[in-house]
């Protein structure tokens, strides 16, 4: 009698320990995103770009969408970054949602519209918007879910034969009262030969499928956190109780599919349900219903994902030091002021007036590429997130292209001049469609020699000023400023040096191509030997005179 009292009191003691960590745990969490609101996100350990490629790429070929960012732009203007710091989502399903629509954007106004008035509503109700976040992190967030890919291929990953598995695991139930009543040998055998044969087949197939049922919890997790989502308000709840109770009897599998914590009782519980097949069967039986109801789960994840978006962007205007609503235009230029880049937030903000292809040139370092950078981010905001660091910024639809961070590839054999021409041309290809694209090339053609990179260059851009393209080009060749009079626009960007000889950048915007160059007064600052800044010297000054080298 003592020793069941004290299993009586172990149990109780456990159950009390958990449930007393489980409110400690969601004090931690409300208190977390009071505290976090309106910060720049900390790094998480989930969230991995691999992951969220996986789940945008799954289902982007059934999705309608004007443009696409693609792997040279992504990777030229650092976008995992920029993501990194807009992505203060607590969930898996809103970090997927946001980096898709960053990949991927409409011309349609409409959906942006539509954004900042659920972004407006989030915003004017503070209340609502923490109670958001706690549900979302209840949900939390797993790499690799598979979400996507049950959405899609729900029928594929069916268990052939259920009805095979649902009679294994009836049997046992029917054995067991069998083998009591009437405690024969053949019964009792016949019972534990169940028992074992369910048990094969549970450890068979669980290996088979382990990362599916894992995976599976996360799914079944969101769907038993959405009925909590019914007892709020927020934009469009509609489609949430529209479709949700397809979905309430998941719930009543959410124990076969809970995290396991390894943990010696859960292990117990682990095989309990695999006597009866519990785990196979729940998982066939979610699938089913996603198959049955596909388009319903598709928009009660969409709305999910919409709405923990709309959040991440809210906190993320807040973390701005400024920001504004872009204003989107049907003229084919791009205005703004004090435009910024986002991952320079105490950064110098320059003005925008981009009516036709420019040239940017300048000394080094003086900030032409990181200008042209944060126009081009800017403009991909303004586009997927209705956001711009800028205190003003306006522009029209269009394809955002770029080709700066050239690398060459070693394992394909290919120059960096051919990787190069091959990015500059898929730019070309893109323009000769006729849609409208905003182009951004940083040092165009500079794995070739001069002759050669001022003619193509000049060549390339004369043909970019006809077409229905805005391209913005940073340059050393200020001779390309000369060619194409009249037909590009020229900023720059320049320094001085003080009167101690050190080198000084203003990082500020000027109308008309560079008239300087640092290149030989940075050397002469890094004490080059002055032999070699004589003769450099010399030979600058007599090609400026007779446009030849001597």
């Amino acid at each position: 009698m003592t020793v069941i009292w004290l299993v009586l009191a172990i149990i109780v003691l456990a159950f009390t320990l958990n449930t007393v960590d489980e409110i400690r745990r969601k004090i931690k969490i409300r208190k977390e995103i009071k505290e976090q609101w309106g910060k720049l996100p900390k790094m998480t350990r989930f969230d991995h770009e691999e992951s969220l490629r996986e789940a945008w790429q799954i289902g982007q070929e059934d999705r309608k969408f004007d443009s696409e960012i693609d792997e040279l732009t992504w990777y030229d203007l650092d976008m995992m970054h920029i993501f990194q710091q807009i992505n203060a989502t607590k969930s898996s399903i809103g970090s997927e949602y946001l980096y898709r629509k960053m990949r991927e954007f409409d011309f349609d106004n409409e959906n942006l519209k539509r954004l900042e008035h659920l972004i407006t509503y989030l915003e004017e109700n503070p209340e609502t918007r923490e109670k958001l976040q706690y549900l979302f992190a209840m949900i939390g967030k797993k790499d690799a879910n598979l979400v996507q890919y049950y959405l899609k291929h729900s029928k594929k990953s069916f268990l052939p034969r259920v009805e095979i598995y649902i009679f294994l695991g009836i049997l046992p139930v029917v054995l067991l009262p069998v083998a009591v009543i009437f405690q024969t040998p053949p019964a009792i055998l016949i019972f534990l030969g169940s028992i074992l044969l369910n048990m094969s087949l549970y450890l068979k197939k669980k290996i088979e499928i382990e990362k599916e049922l894992i995976c599976m919890s996360y799914l079944v997790n969101t769907f038993v956190v959405c009925k909590k989502f019914l007892h709020l308000d927020f934009p469009s709840k509609e489609i949430l109780e529209k479709n949700y109770h397809h979905f309430s009897s998941v719930r009543k599998f959410a124990f076969t599919f809970r995290v396991k914590s390894g943990s010696d009782l859960e292990v117990i519980f682990d095989y309990f349900n695999g006597l009866f097949l519990i785990p196979l069967l729940s998982y066939n039986f979610v699938l089913k219903k996603l198959s049955s109801h596909k388009q319903e789960a598709v928009e009660i994840l969409e709305l999910l994902g919409e709405l923990e978006f709309a959040i991440a962007i809210l906190n993320f205007r807040y973390a701005l030091p400024y920001f504004c609503v872009p204003n989107r235009t049907t003229q084919y230029k791009v205005n703004a002021q004090d435009v910024c880049h986002p991952l320079l937030l105490d950064g110098v903000g320059n003005v925008v007036a981009w009516k036709k292809s420019t040239l940017v040139t300048g000394s080094n370092a003086s900030g032409k590429s990181t200008y042209i950078k944060a126009v081009a981010i800017n403009t991909i905001l303004s586009q997927t997130i209705h956001t711009a660091f800028a205190t003003e910024f306006s522009c029209t639809s269009g394809h955002v292209l770029t080709s700066m961070a050239i690398e060459d590839d070693l394992f394909e054999g290919e120059s960096y001049f051919i990787a190069e021409t091959k990015s500059i041309k898929r730019i070309l290809d893109v323009v000769e469609t006729g849609e409208f694209v905003f182009a951004f090339i940083d040092e165009i053609l500079k794995g070739t020699n001069t002759i050669e990179r001022i003619s193509a260059s000049s060549s390339i851009l004369e043909w970019l000023s006809e077409k229905n393209v805005l391209a913005f080009v940073a340059t050393h060749d200020i001779e390309l400023s000369q060619i194409l009079q009249g037909k590009v626009e020229n900023i720059h960007f320049s320094e001085r040096f003080t009167e101690h000889g050190e080198l000084t950048f203003d990082y500020s915007l000027k109308k008309g191509a560079a008239k300087t160059r640092n290149a030989l007064k940075l050397l002469e600052t890094l004490d080059f030997p002055t032999k070699v800044l004589e003769v450099a010297s010399k030979r600058a000054n007599v090609f400026d005179e007779c446009k030849k080298w001597k």
